[in-house]
């Protein structure tokens, strides 16, 4: 298919369409394909499905990936990311009481620094 593994992310891969990056995450049995063309990307998700097999695919500007919400590629080029839904999934899952503060023998000012204190 012509893609690339990325050097620093071997769970990711890169090729380039008309002049554009193709991106292609994997991690587990999770997927993401990024691209500014659709076409391509039910291009790329056709080849994929003819190796592996039907995958279930999420369409559209928001959608959860990994845990994390990610919310409308804006134009600026950003991208609004938040796990605040998996993290409180967790927090529910974790089957102890969550305290809002732990509790500790250290006292509030831990972690303050005395200027005038000798090295």
């Amino acid at each position: 298919m012509g893609f690339k593994i990325n050097r620093v992310d071997n769970c990711v891969a890169s090729r380039l369409y008309n002049g554009h990056k193709c991106d292609i995450g994997w991690y587990v049995d999770d997927n993401i394909i990024s691209f500014v063309d659709d076409h391509v990307v039910s291009s790329v998700i056709e080849k994929i499905e003819e190796r592996f097999g039907k995958m279930t695919v999420t369409r559209g500007t928001t959608y959860v990936f990994l845990g994390m919400n990610i919310m409308e590629f804006k134009p600026n080029g950003t991208v609004e990311i938040d796990t605040i839904d998996h993290i409180q999934e967790s927090i529910d899952n974790f089957g102890e009481k969550c305290l809002p503060k732990p509790p500790t023998p250290a006292g509030p000012n831990i972690l303050r620094v005395d200027p005038t204190s000798p090295a």
